[in-house]
């Protein structure tokens, strides 16, 4: 009896033939009329052009003379490995296997060696090899020929995109296919305990949503969070880096994109509407979301819930992701969602397994998951009284409010300041004192801020000013203490200089519009309060929701029962 395709060791059965594996999506088979041709995803290229885009950036960085010698000849020397890896690649393209379907000849180097070429009738069998990964597996398929001899064509990571490619290819061939121990190629989708979708996270970045009538998955806030704490420091270093003449254009270039990167898939994933959803009332599965193309998948083919943990490693990490996948009847698997925050990953499995009425399965261990109504209350939401609510509302509100207050003095007010000063008026003035004030710390460290007075006319009358620029006259700090001093030292007492002049306003005046970098990482600051202040309204908010949410499906499940 031929052995089914389950998870086994590279040393049983075949070795394979090639060394470079992963778990991703590698390479992809074209089937065109006349030739069958391997190609490579961009994948392959992903990490090396992101290594490649980083050195260089520290190169020119090292040409402006900010970085020393030894660093320069050190991140050259790393450059040609990231070039060497692209070079490699775009080389190998020309020399992928194809198989020309008029000649009946297959080239294993490609086309560009017609003396390699082999005729296809010599080919006796096709060969599928697993091999055991640390993040999962990658799958090998090699051409088996009538001496003996096995030739490669592709590795890929992706497990059902590789079997499908592989069947094909055996059909257009009219070839066998086997695995490595020389059996007939046997493969059950229901035996595969294998991840759909490689990797995970350590968070719980979706969750389903249950209602009367469906049942969709949607991104999670702390996978928003997640985003936009990266996308506002990235906009945060590319304001400093424009406003930064010193900067070279390459780095900020490269800061701008991936600022675009960020703010592009934060709109993809808040405005995606491909995520799967249960119709409970048409009894339609939509596997990429409502269509009205015929996609959609009665729930009646839908055969058992199945969870998949997965080991996730990373430089100084490692965590479990759990994956829930839905398998049809037919043996086919489509992915609900996949995360590593378990408790709440397995209440919404157990109560869509629940609103399914079909089984739950964990293949780690082979346990039919039964759904419990108090676990399931005690693990997905902890009750919330209205006094707890109102406490939390409170507790939100002080720091809300802190939140805004310090928006308001330390970003808005500036910047309205800063940009309403771009018209105001050039007017001679002369310094009267210049000294860099001293106050303490929360740290018993010592503060500066920047003090000069001086006096200007306008229209005839004489005023005072007192405000160096928008940022520095108005905040202590002990960053930038030495440009701080610089400043002063260069609008000495009883110096001529200009200021600007607000013409509607004479009593407001400033000298410098002047940016400073260290100002836009103070106005990251009252960003937390505000956070914090919206997580718990939110919280409060989408917990009560989801009590009420909760209380009447589970009224709905009891009469179901009775």
């Amino acid at each position: 009896m031929p052995k089914p395709f389950t998870p086994s060791s590279s040393s049983a059965g075949s070795p394979p033939l090639t060394r470079n594996h992963s778990n991703g999506e590698n390479q992809r088979l074209v089937f065109q009329p006349e030739t069958i041709s391997v190609r490579q995803t961009w994948g392959t290229y992903s990490f090396a052009l992101l290594l490649a885009g980083l050195f260089i950036c520290i190169l020119f960085i090292g040409t402006e003379g900010r970085i020393k010698w030894p660093l320069i000849i050190i991140g050259s020397l790393l450059e040609l490995i990231p070039l060497a890896i692209i070079v490699n690649r775009l080389l190998q393209r020309r020399n992928l296997p194809v198989f020309d379907s008029l000649n009946k000849q297959f080239y294993p180097q490609g086309t560009r060696h017609p003396e390699s070429a082999v005729s296809t009738k010599d080919i006796d069998h096709l060969q599928i090899i697993q091999i055991d990964l640390m993040r999962g597996c990658c799958y090998e398929l090699n051409a088996v020929m009538k001496d003996g001899n096995r030739l490669h064509i592709m590795a890929d990571g992706i497990q059902q995109k590789f079997i499908k490619e592989a069947r094909q290819l055996a059909d257009r061939l009219s070839l066998s296919l086997k695995n490595g121990y020389g059996e007939d190629f046997v493969y059950d989708p229901k035996q595969d305990t294998g991840p759909l979708v490689p990797g995970g996270s350590s968070f719980q970045i979706s969750k389903l949503v249950f209602r009367q009538d469906s049942i969709a998955v949607r991104k999670t806030w702390k996978f928003y969070l997640f985003i936009s704490f990266f996308t506002v420091v990235f906009l945060a270093i590319t304001i400093s880096f424009i406003f930064d003449n010193d900067t070279p254009w390459f780095f900020i270039a490269f800061i701008t994109v991936g600022e675009v990167y960020l703010l592009g898939l934060f709109i993809h994933n808040f405005t995606q509407r491909s995520y799967p959803l249960f119709d409970m009332v048409d009894g339609m599965f939509y596997p990429k979301g409502f269509t009205r193309d015929g996609s959609g998948i009665s729930l009646k083919q839908l055969d058992y819930l199945q969870i998949i943990t997965e080991r996730c490693h990373e430089k100084n990490n490692s965590y479990d992701s759990y994956e829930l996948n839905i398998v049809l009847k037919d043996g086919s698997r489509y992915n609900i969602m996949d995360h590593g925050a378990r408790k709440l990953f397995m209440a919404d499995a157990k109560l869509l397994s629940q609103r399914l009425a079909i089984p739950l399965i964990d293949t780690t261990t082979g346990e039919h998951i039964t759904f419990d109504k108090n676990d399931f209350l005690k693990e997905d939401i902890a009750p919330m009284t209205k006094g707890s609510a109102c406490f939390l509302v409170i507790f939100g509100l002080i720091f809300f409010t802190a939140g805004c207050f310090a928006f308001w003095m330390i970003c808005i007010r500036p910047i309205s300041g800063w940009l309403a000063s771009a018209c105001w008026t050039p007017c001679e003035a002369k310094v009267i004192s210049s000294d860099l004030a001293r106050s303490r710390g929360s740290r018993s460290g010592t503060n500066y801020r920047i003090q000069i007075q001086y006096t200007y006319q306008f229209n005839g009358t004489t005023y005072t000013g007192s405000r160096y620029d928008f940022f520095r006259s108005q905040m202590s700090s002990n960053i930038g203490v030495g440009t701080m001093r610089k400043i002063v030292s260069d609008h000495s007492e009883g110096k001529e200089i200009t200021c600007l002049v607000n013409p509607k306003n004479p009593h407001e005046s400033v000298i410098s519009r002047d940016l400073p970098i260290f100002s836009l990482f103070f106005m990251l600051f009252p960003l937390p309060f505000l956070g914090i202040g919206l997580f718990t309204f939110i919280t409060v908010i989408r917990t009560l929701r989801a009590q009420k949410v909760q209380a009447d499906i589970l009224k709905q499940l009891s009469e179901n029962r009775k």
